[in-house]
Formats: C-alpha cells, sequence, structure tokens
C-alpha cells in the first residue's frame, strides 16, 4: 500500500498496525512521508491521481517533481512543521495531462523530528461546487438589479410613448409634428426592444405561454438570410423527426437560439465548423448528478450549438452570461446577448450547459422541458378586431408615476371614456369601494407604494366578484400578473404601449 516500503517490513507489523493501515487505505487523500531534505521516502495514492509517474517519486525531492510555484509552498511548509510542530495547510493548483486545471489542498504534521506526513485532498470538486453556487448567487443578484431597472425605465417610456401619440393627435395637418412624434416614438420602441432583453435575462421576459414545434424555430435560424447574421456563416444541422413541443414564446426562444447561433459564428470567423443539433433525451439519476446545476431525471428537449473555434477558458466560461461582458479587445458586441439567453431559457424552465476546450471549440447545451400535450392554444393566432370606442364606459386608472396618470388621463378620454386617477392601491381601493357600481373598468399598475396592484385587485374582488380589471406592468406576464390573471383579472398590458394596443385590449375586455 505505501510505495517504497519493504514486503517483509510490513509483513511483520501488529494486528494494530494492519488495523491502521486499513483506515488509511480507505482514505481518498493522497498521503506522502516527507524527509527534511524534501526527499519523497513512500506514500499512499493511486496512479490515476498522481502527478508524475509512481516510479518516479520516491528517493526524489519535491523540487525535482512538482512545478516551482508548488514547491515554494512544499519547503515552506515543510520547514515550519518541523521547527514548530504545527500543521501547515496550503493550497496550489496544478494544470493536469487531461488539460484541466486542479486544485489541491495539502495538511502537513510532523511524524518525527526529520520526517513530515503531507495529505494532499483534491479540491477540485468542492471548489467548483463552490464557485457554481457564488456564480448563481451573483447572477440571481444581477438578475434583481436588472428586473427592477427594465420596469422603471419602462415606465418612463410608458410616459414618453403616451405623450408622443397625443402630440399625434394633436398634430393636425403638420407633417413637420407628425414626423417628429412618429420618430420619438420609433426611438421609444427601440429602447423598449433592449428592455426586453434586460427582462429576458432578469427571467420576467416570457411575453406568450404558446405551444412551441422546437423544429420550426431552428428551421427558421437555418433558413434567415446567412448575411444577417453577427458573421456569416455555413451551419450544419442535425435535428430529429419527433420532437415533442415546449410551451413558451417562440419570438423568446428564436432569439435565445439566435444569439448562441451568432456567438458560434463569430467563433469560426477565422476558420472552423458550427453545427446546431436537436433531439430528445431521456435523463437519468447519474447522468444529472454530472451537471453543475440541479436538472430532474425526465425527459428534455437538448439543443446544442457547437462550434470549432478558439475555445473558452474557464474564468471565461463563469461570466459569459453576465450582462455586457464581452472578450472582444475593442469593445465590439458588447451587449444583452447571451445574458438574456441565459434568462430565456431559466423562464422556461430550461437549463444551459457550457463545454469548452481553449484550442478545440465551444458546446452549449440547452436542456428546455416538453410541454404535457401537442396541441396548440387555440387562441395563440387570435385577432382581435377592432371594436368601435365604448364612449359611455367610465375607467378607473391606477398608477403611483404621476407622468403616467397625466398622460393616461387624456389618452383615455382621447379614446371617449371617462376617467378617474387613483395613486395607489389603497387610494384605488377606497374609491372603487364607494363608486363601483358606476366603474366599468380598471387599468391597474402592479408595483405601487402603500398597496400593490395584486393586494388591490383582491380587495376589489371582494367588493365586487365581477370587476373587469386590466393589468399593466413593466414586468412580463409572468410572476404575480399571472396569478392575478388567475384568479379573475380580464387582461394583461405591457408598458410601454401604443395607443392602439390599449384601445384594442379595453375593447376585447369590455364586449366579453
Amino acid at each position: 500500500m505505501f510505495r517504497g516500503a519493504s514486503n517483509k517490513m510490513w509483513s511483520i507489523l501488529s494486528d494494530g498496525e494492519n488495523k491502521a493501515l486499513a483506515l488509511l487505505k480507505a482514505v481518498p487523500d493522497m498521503i506522502f512521508r516527507i524527509d527534511q531534505n524534501g526527499i519523497f521516502l513512500d506514500y499512499k495514492a493511486d496512479n490515476k491521481d498522481l502527478y508524475v509517474p509512481d516510479d518516479k517519486i520516491v528517493g526524489k525531492a519535491i523540487k525535482d517533481i512538482m512545478p516551482e510555484h508548488v514547491s515554494l509552498l512544499a519547503y515552506e511548509g515543510l520547514e515550519k512543521t518541523l521547527s514548530t510542530g504545527e500543521i501547515q495547510i496550503f493550497e496550489y493548483d496544478l494544470d493536469i495531462e487531461d488539460g484541466e486545471t486542479h486544485s489541491y489542498e495539502c495538511r502537513m504534521v510532523k511524524s518525527s523530528d526529520s520526517t513530515v506526513v503531507a495529505v494532499v485532498r483534491d479540491r477540485t470538486a468542492q471548489k467548483r461546487e463552490i464557485q457554481h453556487v457564488e456564480q448563481h448567487k451573483r447572477m440571481e443578484a444581477l438578475s434583481h438589479l436588472a428586473g427592477g431597472i427594465a420596469h422603471d425605465f419602462n415606465n418612463q417610456l410608458a410616459g414618453m410613448m403616451g405623450f408622443a401619440e397625443l402630440i399625434i393627435q394633436e398634430s393636425g395637418h403638420n407633417t413637420n409634428i407628425l414626423s417628429y412624434a412618429e420618430n420619438i416614438i420609433e426611438s421609444i420602441e427601440n429602447a423598449s426592444s433592449l428592455t426586453k432583453q434586460i427582462l429576458a435575462f432578469s427571467r420576467q421576459g416570457k411575453y406568450e405561454h404558446n405551444l412551441i414545434d422546437i423544429k420550426d424555430v431552428i428551421m427558421g435560424l437555418l433558413n434567415r438570410d446567412k448575411t444577417k447574421y453577427v458573421t456569416p456563416c455555413h451551419i450544419d444541422a442535425d435535428i430529429e423527426d419527433e420532437i415533442a413541443n415546449i410551451k413558451g414564446d417562440s419570438n423568446q426562444v428564436y432569439n435565445a437560439l439566435l444569439h448562441l447561433v451568432n456567438n458560434g459564428c463569430d467563433a469560426v470567423a477565422s476558420g472552423g465548423e458550427l453545427s446546431i443539433s436537436a433531439k430528445e433525451v431521456n435523463l437519468k439519476s447519474d447522468e444529472c448528478k454530472t451537471f453543475d446545476f440541479d436538472i430532474a431525471p425526465g425527459r428534455w428537449i437538448n439543443i446544442k450549438i457547437t462550434d470549432t473555434g478558439p475555445g473558452m477558458t474557464p474564468d471565461i466560461i463563469d461570466r459569459i452570461f453576465e450582462p455586457f461582458f464581452t472578450t472582444k479587445t475593442d469593445g465590439l458586441n458588447r451587449g444583452m446577448g447571451l445574458a438574456a439567453t441565459y434568462g430565456i431559457i431559466k423562464n422556461h424552465g430550461g437549463f444551459i450547459d457550457v463545454k469548452s476546450t481553449p484550442g478545440k471549440g465551444s458546446t452549449f447545451s440547452i436542456y428546455l422541458p416538453p410541454a404535457d400535450n401537442s396541441k396548440r392554444d387555440s387562441q395563440s393566432d387570435m385577432h382581435i378586431s377592432d371594436v368601435p370606442p365604448h364612449y359611455s364606459k367610465s375607467i378607473l386608472f391606477v398608477e403611483d408615476d404621476h407622468v403616467l396618470c397625466e398622460v393616461m388621463a387624456e389618452m383615455l378620454k382621447e379614446l371617449g371614456y371617462s376617467v378617474y386617477v387613483q395613486n395607489n392601491g389603497q387610494n384605488g381601493v377606497n374609491f372603487y369601494k364607494k363608486n363601483w357600481k358606476n366603474i366599468d373598468l380598471v387599468i391597474m399598475d402592479m408595483m405601487m407604494p402603500v398597496m400593490g396592484g395584486g393586494e388591490a385587485f383582491i380587495q376589489m374582488k371582494k367588493i365586487n366578484p365581477e370587476i373587469s380589471a386590466l393589468i399593466s406592468s413593466g414586468f412580463s406576464i409572468d410572476g404575480e400578473a399571472s396569478h392575478i390573471l388567475a384568479n379573475g383579472a380580464k387582461g394583461f398590458i405591457q408598458k410601454p404601449y401604443r395607443i392602439t394596443t390599449l384601445q384594442d385590449k379595453i375593447n376585447e375586455i369590455l364586449e366579453k
């Protein structure tokens, strides 16, 4: 068991010593006995765990075997252990032949006046788990921050959009003013597309809940004009014929895959191949344990995007899903691309596994849960027809942003409605309690001081179980909004929105 010791020596050991050796053998750590000059006397370790072949250890000095950075730590620990008798602990990393960096912890214990025992433990898996947890916490913190910023930004955009719409209404035949207002709206919509990406990263950006044929989504990518990719490239495909549908937002899933394909095209710009594959897999429990995330055994839709480009180092992999992170030294391609992809996949109940080897390429493996059935939602292609405005109807608008209150009151009056405005949920409930018989529709924000939209809706429903309410938010339909809809709210509209979109939503609810 201990290399370097004679068989005759071990044969005369007492029962107690044999028990001690049995215990040592059961310990997974590597154990080395080293003299005061740093010479290995003997050791216990599996050959697969050794840095050098097992016949090149006993009788050799630490400095002859280990890299300089490890040798310096080892000799310092050896000297302190022998001189003080105290246990010395140090950590180091080694590049192993498999191309990976392993992390080790060494504990040196004095065993005689001239020797120490060094117990070496491979802590690579433990460190990766710690890094994974820290990365998850970091991404969650960024997600929370990004979602809050996007929500507040959408509120501001909603006010701008409303006033731009009013300018159009008041522009008459002045083509210059009309053009200016339309340009403002176009800029607001462009800004809104960025907030949608931020919301996607924060996992608050799934806007539809329809059945998606993943093959159709991938074929859309393959049939896309190749010149429209960040770097034009050819994509090889291997798509199974029979793949279950998933549930969610097809546009979001398409954009998530598009970001990964763009990333792959960029990686093979100087040479290499890019491929995409999709199939249904049935993960076993043992397979699930190999991932850095908690994925449940069972059926999954597995989409792989693989490139044979330059690959990535572990420190890059740890950061690729952070907002605006880029490896480009010139700062090109900074944005929300991969961060949005991360959020979209997580928001659809999925996971992303990244494997990469410098000089060989990268593989992004996406796992998405299949839908429970294969029927498409009957409402996925529903078109809301134009309905004449309900001029005799009254609307209670509940919103804490004073700019939105002002602009929405004007917009709703412009559409022909009587409008009452309250600046928080509690005031909205109090007003509704006194006037509910004269209110045909409540339009209410989700996040407000004093009382939020969710609690306000519950209180209003107690007053009038038949309440008609349209929920509005800078976040998406997911989260609390989906719960309110399940509890009886009639519709949802996301900020910022056009006046025509608002009119369609109101008509849809009031016509029911």
